[in-house]
């Protein structure tokens, strides 16, 4: 049993500042707010000094190919940590749609083994694909088209382990595809697109819940023709999600240059889509290009950018801490409403809110402490302190 003490609690719409949290086990047993209840703590229970640092829940990443160098499906272990040292207590490990068929089902079966094993903080798998819209993927060349009897066997070896599952909709038999996912219970994401509006809508009132990383990999159905028109590009996905912000939890890269998502496209999502549908992401991925000849006003010399071989952004290499601080530097978000985006609506939008993403009793004891800064000083996993910076 553990009491935090002398720390801010940050609750999913304020931060308690004279608060006690205690723990038991794997468990979180009662949050208690000194202000209103007198703090009873057992005399068994350890004392952890928070020293003043924010106590919030573990970050829920949902969208991660890897860290530390490596892919998931290369070493799950040395990925899964890269991530808790940046404070992610929950990470989904995403195999995208650069693979064949029979490597994605070797690569699945090597994440879900890892699943498994006790005191992990991998949540499951996230399949952006494999099936997108070849002009919105890095290597399209690898993109095929939709395959039943290929996603039929990818569930039956994944079911119990997948996440969220991403299609591009406009592509041919893709309302057949989201059917089936959407019949299992999986979150269906949509993304890697340049579908209308009307078809965007169309999903959404399916049930698709998620959009994959808002303004990357996507465009606009009618190319660039409104720009001869009016000398901008309308009705864009980015447009027509924007219609339905609430409607749908929107997936955000945000970077330190604000490469991905543009500065005042942040501020765009952070009034629009707003902390209740915001969900920060990392997209992880592994460096392909050597960045370490560009001059520091190139992005690709940028630590936390990603890019291919082409020079083409392909990723980050962000932690959620990173991102967590990318955020507010764009658009001034509040401490309560970073962990919102970071660790509860990640964890709602993905069917893990019963575990994770908020520090409410009978939850697992996922907690990270952090400063003003969003600097994480400890990150405790299952009620165990892994992480001590």
């Amino acid at each position: 049993m553990k009491a935090f003490v002398n720390g801010k609690i940050v609750t999913s719409d304020k931060v308690i500042d004279n608060g006690v949290l205690i723990t038991q086990k794997d468990r979180i047993l009662t949050v208690i707010d000194c202000k209103h209840e007198r703090a009873e703590i057992p005399e068994q229970a350890e004392i952890v000094d928070a020293e003043g640092f924010y106590i919030a829940p573990g970050f829920v990443d949902i969208h991660c190919h890897g860290g530390g160098e490596k892919y998931f499906f290369q070493d799950p272990e040395r990925a899964r940590l890269h991530h808790l040292r940046g404070g992610t207590t929950s990470v989904c490990a995403t195999l995208g749609y650069t693979y064949s068929h029979e490597e994605t089902l070797e690569y699945a079966k090597i994440i879900i083994e890892a699943c498994k094993k006790k005191g992990t903080n991998l949540a499951g798998i996230h399949f952006e694909g494999p099936y997108i819209n070849p002009k919105f993927g890095s290597n399209s060349h690898l993109t095929r088209p939709i395959n039943s009897s290929e996603y039929e066997e990818l569930y039956e070896l994944a079911k119990g382990y997948i996440r969220q599952w991403m299609i591009s909709p406009e592509l041919e038999g893709a309302s057949e595809y989201a059917d089936f996912i959407l019949s299992k219970g999986i979150a269906l994401a949509l993304g890697h697109t340049g579908a209308s509006p009307d078809t965007i809508y169309e999903f959404v009132d399916k049930g698709a819940s998620i959009i994959t990383h808002l303004y990357d990999a996507m465009g606009c159905h009618l190319g660039n023709e409104s720009v001869k028109i009016t000398g901008i590009i309308q009705d864009t996905v980015s447009d027509a999600v924007l219609a339905v912000g609430d409607r749908v939890y929107c997936e955000i890269i945000a970077d330190s240059l604000a490469i991905h998502v543009k500065p005042a496209n942040l501020k765009l999502v952070y009034r629009c889509i707003g902390p209740e549908r915001t969900i920060l992401i990392t997209d992880s991925t592994i460096a392909r290009l050597d960045q370490s000849g560009f001059g520091k006003d190139d992005i690709r010399s940028a630590p936390d950018l990603n890019f291919n071989l082409s020079g083409g952004l392909s990723g980050s290499k962000l932690t959620m801490e990173m991102a967590a601080r990318n955020f507010v530097k764009y658009t001034g978000a509040t401490i309560p409403e970073i962990v919102k985006m970071a660790s509860e609506n990640p964890a709602k939008a993905v069917g893990i809110y019963d575990e994770a993403g908020s520090l409410e009793p009978g939850k697992l004891a996922n907690i990270i402490l952090f400063d003003d800064e969003l600097k994480i000083h400890k990150v405790y996993l299952r009620g165990n302190l892994e992480v001590e910076k």
